[in-house]
């Protein structure tokens, strides 16, 4: 466990180079915190030199304006596409609007893939290291 908190974890499995990531609740009041997690991800693919992570996002309350949201999505997309990651699994609730901004936001060479399942994304992931 690199990192844990009450509504945020972050985990790192060198064996599989996948980092793991348990978001927070993504609410109007909270999107500093909210925020300043992605930009914990954003350093940890940066400094371990990250080519998979696993978001889980299927225990988050999300309560946020629409433009807000995609302020999020876009800037968390910009600062993905600056690292070596090669893959986002997203582990999502099935009204997840995150995942719907930042996949508009996403270009190769990074894929990314919505799942409602832990254990498929984290299959899809290690896809990428047999391929």
């Amino acid at each position: 466990m690199l990192l844990s908190t009450g509504t945020f974890a972050l985990e790192y499995n060198p064996a599989t180079d996948i980092l793991a990531a348990c978001m927070p609740d993504i609410r109007q009041p909270e999107l500093t915190q909210v925020s300043y997690c992605l930009g914990i991800i954003i350093e940890t693919v940066n400094n371990y030199h990250i080519r998979s992570l696993l978001l889980d996002c299927s225990r988050s309350v999300i309560e946020v304006e629409d433009g807000s949201y995609n302020t999020i999505a876009r800037e968390f997309a910009t600062a993905l596409r600056a690292t070596r990651l090669k893959r986002l699994a997203w582990v999502v609730a099935p009204k997840a609007r995150l995942y719907s901004a930042l996949r508009k936001e996403m270009n190769p060479p990074i894929e990314l893939m919505g799942f409602y399942d832990k254990a498929e994304a984290k299959e899809w992931l290690l896809q990428l290291e047999s391929a």
